[in-house]
């Protein structure tokens, strides 16, 4: 097969002056050189910014104060609890809504309101944002409070009614704000463009926990804080790598009974979790209802002291996965076969921009990113036809602001909005043609064909014979790993495969690779079968490659051993 977009690896190079700083704080700190050279590569190029990085302290965590409005939120919410008046609580249908709705339900308890409920749309039928279901079940039931957790920021219409309902709202969110503000009693959000907060990238749980801070109730929420930051994929530096490095701890011997239930189900009880077991194994559970459903039933999990009635959402959550594991495949597979055959050549265009109207509205999202892993395209994907509206999900690589591209299409759509990577919209069916020409004559102008290659940031050159479990010890001191704190990516130059590679499940390659010094490691090579032909013909002949990859642990029957994930591949210069 052949790979469908170009690669660029970015080799850090260092002079040699930063190369005697590099070992003069690695010296001072006591780390290895190896850390100490990845600390300075994420910007950390002093001793107290390195020892900051290395030692995440939950005093460090910012005054909640700073956010603009807090002030005023918590002081009508200490009116209501005075008072006992009725809150209501609006999230959103993914993770990061979720957790941040059963955190203010926590924080709200635990300061003694005896009326709390919840409301979370439905993405089909209610879409994204504030609802106005959600204020006719407030005025339903008295409430006179309603606090929104990761949206809320551009619901203009639905605040002035709450105003005019004598219902106060208090947003909490973290999305981009337009250049006005709804007329909430309290609009708690770092993006601003008064916020004067030092952490601008907080997930709409991050805001949510800060004014739980506010309110002296956050004690016992790290591990709800952690759900959303790690599945909402905000860059995991500053006030965020501290939520979560104490929160992961937490989340392991959680006391509530839903986030028991769900570490149950994913075979995670009683395991020291790290960021890729929410990314991959949690997260995608709880995303699953979202996607295809109600998710009010994950909400009440969250919240449940019911084990049995836990437990048995969790379970529920498990099928809803695997529901949607195979309408994604499906939706993946017709999407690979039209770019494939590319009819009136509508799909060779920088802007992949793909509708059926029978595909799952729920799961376009995930496909876009799928697709833009597999040919470095920006990616619309749109589902739907009733009453002859369309709904897209948008994926982009970062030369693309796809929300800029919207703003310039905007005579097509009826509304979108998102951020510079993802976003969304909706439009009528018929106009699909015309915003694929419009965008891609867009894009073609916005950009230049050498930024349609994936760049690959490689941390380190490291020669293959010295890899070991101490190194990968070592570089567990940076975690946890995620967004702007990516998982290191080495490079390894000049090795052999020792034998022809294994495929896996039709989609995975095993590779046994070895060092010019007789070192020799397992490598996996997920997604990657495609692939076969072309590692077997390096074996064959015998062709040394440059790899890059990242470390990890192989636990099996007992034994644990250093195992490679391969991200990339060349042939030597020595070939």
């Amino acid at each position: 097969m052949i790979r469908p977009f170009k690669t660029q690896w970015d080799i850090p190079e260092y002079s040699s002056e930063e190369k005697i700083q590099i070992k003069k704080l690695s010296e001072e700190l006591g780390i290895s050189p190896t850390v100490g050279a990845l600390l300075w590569a994420r910007g950390c190029k002093t001793e107290e910014l390195m020892s900051s990085f290395l030692n995440p302290d939950v005093s460090s965590c910012h005054d909640p104060f700073l956010l603009p409005d807090m002030s005023a939120a918590v002081d009508r919410i200490l009116q209501a609890l005075k008072h006992q008046e009725g809150i209501l609580i609006h999230g959103d249908y993914d993770v990061d809504g979720i957790s941040s709705a059963a955190l203010l339900y926590w924080g709200f308890l635990a300061m003694g309101f005896k009326r709390v409920d919840f409301f979370l749309p439905n993405r089909m039928s209610d879409g994204y944002g504030v609802s106005e279901a959600a204020l006719k079940k407030a005025k339903l039931n008295d409430m006179t409070l309603l606090v929104t957790s990761d949206c809320g920021v551009t619901a203009f219409e639905v605040v002035e009614k709450a105003n005019v309902s004598n219902i106060d709202v208090i947003i909490t969110d973290h999305h981009e704000p337009k250049d006005s503000l709804p007329e909430a009693l309290a609009v708690i959000n770092p993006k601003r463009k008064d916020s004067l907060y030092p952490c601008k990238d907080l997930a709409g749980v991050g805001v949510a926990f800060k004014l739980l801070q506010a309110l002296g109730v956050s004690d016992e929420l790290w591990d709800l804080v952690t759900l959303g930051t790690v599945a909402d994929v905000v860059p995991l530096l500053g006030e965020n790598r501290i939520l979560v490095s104490k929160g992961l701890n937490e989340l392991s011997v959680t006391k509530k009974i839903g986030l028991k239930s769900l570490l149950s189900v994913c075979g995670l009880s009683g395991k020291p979790l790290n960021v890729g077991h929410i990314g991959f194994q949690i997260a995608p559970r709880i995303n699953a209802r979202g996607r295809l459903g109600d998710p009010s039933d994950v909400l009440k999990m969250f919240v449940s002291k019911d084990e049995n009635f836990a437990y048995d959402i969790a379970q529920k959550l498990n099928d809803d996965n695997q529901e949607r594991k195979a309408i994604e495949k499906n939706i993946l597979e017709e999407a690979h076969q039209m770019i494939k055959e590319n009819i009136d050549g509508n799909y060779q265009g920088k802007v992949l921009v793909l509708y059926k109207p029978h595909w799952h509205e729920g799961v376009i999202g995930i496909v876009a990113s799928r697709l833009l892993e597999a040919y470095y395209k920006p990616v619309i994907m749109m589902a739907g036809s009733e009453g002859n509206i369309a709904k897209a999900s948008c994926r982009s690589i970062p030369s693309f602001n796809i929300l800029d591209a919207l703003n310039d299409s905007k005579t097509f759509l009826h509304k979108y909005g998102g951020h510079a990577c993802a976003a969304g919209f909706s439009m009528s069916p018929e106009n699909v043609d015309s915003l694929r020409d419009h965008i891609n004559t867009y894009a073609d102008k916005s950009i230049q064909d050498n930024q349609m290659f994936r760049k690959i940031r490689v941390d380190m050159d490291v020669d293959f014979d010295n890899l070991s479990l101490n190194l990968y010890s070592e570089i567990q001191k940076l975690a946890p790993f995620g967004a702007a704190n990516e998982t290191p990516v080495f490079l390894s130059k000049n090795v052999r495969l020792l034998m022809r590679p294994r495929l896996l499940k039709e989609k995975h390659l095993r590779l046994q690779i070895g060092g010019e010094k007789g070192s020799k490691l397992t490598v996996m090579a997920f997604g990657k079968g495609d692939f076969f032909e072309e590692f077997d013909q390096v074996f064959l002949k015998k062709r040394s490659i440059n790899i890059l990859y990242q470390m990890n642990l192989n636990e099996w029957q007992g034994q644990i051993s250093l195992q490679l994930f391969l991200k990339d591949w060349q042939y030597s210069n020595e070939d």
